[in-house]
Order: C-alpha cells, then structure tokens, then sequence
C-alpha cells in the first residue's frame, strides 16, 4: 500500500495544469526533442562507428534506439498513473473513502523524474533500523530518487561542459582572430585538436575569447523559460538538420566526383571499412547511448503538449528521423573519410573541398563553413534545454518559500550555465570525462524508467485490481518486457564499465 505518500501526492496534486490552447502543438515538441536529443553528439559518433564496424555498430544503434525510445514510452505510461494516484488521493480527502475503481489517468499534471521516484520507489524502514534517522515523515528513504538525481546532475554537468568546449573550439577552429594570429600562420591548421599535440598560445586565448562570447550569449537564454524559446528552437533545429542532410548529402556527391584520398582512379571513391571490429566497439558503445538520450527533458516536453497522447508519435519520430541520419552518416563518413576520419567529423569538411581541387569555389567554401558551425549551432541549441531542466530538477529537490522560487530558479539556472563554462575553460579535452560520465546515461535512460514502470504497474494493480487499464500503455508495457529491456541494460553497463576502467588504466 502507498498509504504512507499521501502527504506527497497531495503536494503533486496542487502543480498547475498546462494542458489547453496555450500549450504546444505536435511539430514544436517534435523540434524539441530533435534538438534535446541531437546536440554535439552526432559529431562524435561517425568515430566510434567506423572503429566498431559498419554492420555491427548500425545494428547497434538501431537497436538502442528502439530500448531508448521504449523507457520513454515507460516514463509517459508512469506520469499517467502518478495522475491516477493524484486523482485517488484528492477523491480521498473529499470524501473520506478509498477509490475502489482505476481514476483518469490521462496526465494533466507536470510530474518530475525525481518526484516520480519518490511517489513509486520509496523503502520502507523499520523502526528498528539504523537507516530511520535519513527517513522521511512516513519511514520512507528514497535512494532511487537520490541516484536518479545524482546521476541526471553529473549526466547534465557533462554534457553542458562538452557543450561549451565544443562550442568555443569549433570557433577557434573556423573564425581566425587577426590581432592573435603570428603572420604566416594557419591559425585553423595550427588550432586542430589532435591527441598528443599541445596547442599553441594564441590558439588558447582565441579559444577562451570565443568561450566567453558563448557565455554571454547562453547566460540569457538560460533565464528565458521554454515557452519563450518556441521560435527560435523551430529555427535551431531546422538549421541542425539541414546541417546533417548537409553533409550527408555532400559525401554522397563527392563519393562520386572527387575522391578524399587518391586511393582509385575510378568511381565510387570509397575506402575499405571494416563491418565489425569487437576490439574497436568500445568507442561506439557510450556514443550510442549519448547519441539518443532526452529522458530528463520529457516531463517538462510532455507537460507543453496540448495533446498528451501524441506523445509516443512524437517522441517516436524524433527517435526514428535522429537514427535515420546518424546512420547516413556514420556510415557515408566511414566509408568516404575511412581511417582518416576526424573525432569531431565536422572537422573534416575544413579540407575537404580542397583536397584535390587548386581552388574552393564560393559555394564550396559556404558549404564547408556551415558544417564547421554545425556544432556552435547545435550546442546552443542543446545547451539552454539542459540547464532549464537540471535547474527544475534541483529546485523540486530544494525546499523554498513560494515567495523566493523565482529568485532561487534563477539562481539555480545562472550557477548550472556558469560553472561548467568555467570547466571548459580549464580543460577542453573531456573525452575521458565524457566516456565516465556516460556511465550515468544508463540510470536516467534505462534503470529508473525500467524500475519505474514495473513498481507503478504492481502499485495500481495492488489498489485497482489486476485490470488496471492506461491509456498511454502498448505491447511494450508488458512486465516480461520490462525485464527484457533491464537486463539488456545491465549487461550493456557492465560492458561500458569494464570498457571506461580499461580506458582510464591505459
């Protein structure tokens, strides 16, 4: 019995409505979770894909994308049943009684991750226990609550810190600032990342001039709420994507006009590629992961939406369209760039109209520049949807007085955007970073939305009976499915762990 939550559900049951006209139709939270879901990391995966094998890494990650796109389908299904518990426990106070039959349980409320955890995966203590004194009011700990939270924090901290370094290299690497140029140096030569090559100091400080251009431009956006980026997320997301089909339809002409390498004398100009490299398929592993993970953006997507059922659809676009173009991608990349593919792809468009050409004509160069930006643009796309959603996370963690919420929410906000752009400008290289702190991507994606469903599940059933009917449930909400999908997500976690420790000793 959830007796003992009633003082929460109560709280919950108090959170404002957004559904209705004002809210979100089904094309903005498409673009939305586009941009949640693509942000830097599609420049990072052609690497991983090509050092793991075409064939294995696109079986891969086509089916990660179905395990992801499944834990979201379990965190909307959940959201519904916490609206069902509310509905009960409102009905309760009103009356007095027990509901005996299942409530609405068409989601109205915005229900955070967190608090969803804390609604179905509390522990209940004895009296006895030396554990009671981190109790709460009702003898309940909460530490599913607390690695979630952890982990989405550590999991944010990561992804805006890459998002900031990314950001600030890619401009260092594309815009040369004259007044820090030597003469007769190629600054973007010069300024290229590569591993075991220590950069020189002008293309530092060109790199912490344009960090702090990022800052000033992101600072603002991070205080903006989400209703107020509508039209500029549309237009960040059509850019992102245009960008992508860019450069994948761009390979796809050179791979028949002009080779990168003059390795054939005949069209198609591809190289060798291996199909499978288990050696190699741990670059590919976290990646993949990284490549398609929006679970702790969905509360705050899903409470915008006027229509809360087309959720699935939505998300099950987004999901297909980002799959359908990394795998053009990668698997293009791999076989046009082969070994000399870049870590940062984009990277690889600096030459790649010029390789064999004795000069770049105006639309090459406009196109070689946009898919240098690609990454400024998406990471400040990507970068303000993860601040205001670690921000909210935190605060519903954090108690305030009504009175000061606003001043502590921009508090929260002006603190997550600062200090991982200070992180970046002491480290920029954060791979290995990156690589352990994808080990959290597997608690927000797979672990608490498995937990999730299977104890929000077993909770309506123990009140409502075994015919517990959602209207957000498929042929996924099954519970042997469930299992399927977490036991699949302990085994890929146990191969990222072991992977990350082999990293970290060489």
């Amino acid at each position: 019995q959830m007796s003992g939550t009633t003082p929460l559900v109560a709280g919950l049951a108090t959170i404002q409505s957004l559904d209705g006209p004002a809210g979100y139709g089904p094309i903005v939270a498409f673009a939305f979770t586009c941009n949640m879901i693509i942000g830097a990391g599609v420049v990072g995966l052609p690497y991983g894909f090509y050092h793991g094998g075409l064939v294995l890494s696109a079986g891969f990650l086509a089916f990660c994308s179905v395990l992801v796109y499944t834990t979201m389908g379990y965190l909307i299904e959940v959201t519904g049943r916490a609206e069902g518990w509310a509905n009960s426990e409102i009905i309760h106070d009103l009356v007095g009684d027990v509901v005996q039959y299942p409530p609405n349980f068409h989601c109205k409320r915005k229900f955070e991750i967190s608090q969803l955890c804390a609604l179905f995966l509390p522990v209940k203590l004895s009296k006895n226990s030396i554990f009671r004194r981190f109790a709460d009011v009702n003898g309940n700990i909460h530490p599913w609550r607390r690695a979630y939270e952890v982990s989405v924090s550590m999991y944010s901290f990561g992804a805006m810190w890459m998002y900031a370094a990314v950001c600030a290299g890619s401009l260092s690497l594309v815009i040369p600032l004259e007044f820090l140029r030597p003469d007769n140096v190629d600054f973007g030569e010069m300024c290229t990342v590569r591993p075991g090559y220590t950069l020189p100091a002008y293309c530092q400080d060109s790199y912490l001039f344009f960090l702090l251009m990022f800052t000033l431009v992101m600072l603002p956006m991070c205080l903006m709420d989400l209703s107020g980026q509508r039209r500029m997320q549309l237009m960040l997301t059509a850019f992102a994507l245009l960008a992508i089909v860019t450069m994948i339809a761009s390979i796809a002409v050179a791979i028949f006009t002009s080779p990168y390498l003059d390795v054939k004398s005949k069209p198609p100009y591809i190289q060798t590629a291996p199909l499978a490299t288990i050696s190699g398929f741990g670059k590919l592993f976290t990646a993949a992961i990284f490549s398609q993970l929006s679970h702790n953006g969905i509360p705050g997507f899903l409470s915008l939406m006027r229509d809360k059922g087309a959720a699935r659809p939505v998300f099950r676009a987004a999901i297909l369209v980002t799959l359908l173009l990394y795998l053009g991608l990668s698997i293009l990349a791999g076989l046009y760039f082969g070994a000399d593919i870049d870590p940062v792809v984009t990277h690889n468009w600096r030459t790649y109209f010029n390789n064999h050409q004795g000069y770049t004509p105006l639309w090459a160069e406009a196109i070689s520049y946009m898919v240098l930006v690609f990454p400024v643009i998406s990471c400040s796309a990507a970068f303000p949807l993860y601040v205001v959603s670690l921000a909210t996370t935190l605060q519903a963690a954090i108690p305030c007085p009504p009175h000061r919420a606003l001043l502590v929410e921009r508090v929260i906000r002006t603190l997550l955007a600062l200090v991982p752009i200070g992180c970046a400008a002491l480290l920029r290289d954060v791979a290995k970073i990156l690589e352990f702190n994808g080990l959290f991507g597997f608690i927000i994606a797979f672990f608490v939305p498995c937990m999730l469903q299977w104890r929000s599940v077993r909770f309506c059933q123990a009140r409502w009976g075994p015919v517990c009917p959602s209207p957000y449930e498929t042929w996924s909400s099954h519970l042997s499915v469930v299992g399927f999908v977490f036991a699949c997500s302990v085994l890929f976690f146990g191969v990222s762990l072991y992977q990350t420790i082999l990293d970290y000793m060489s």
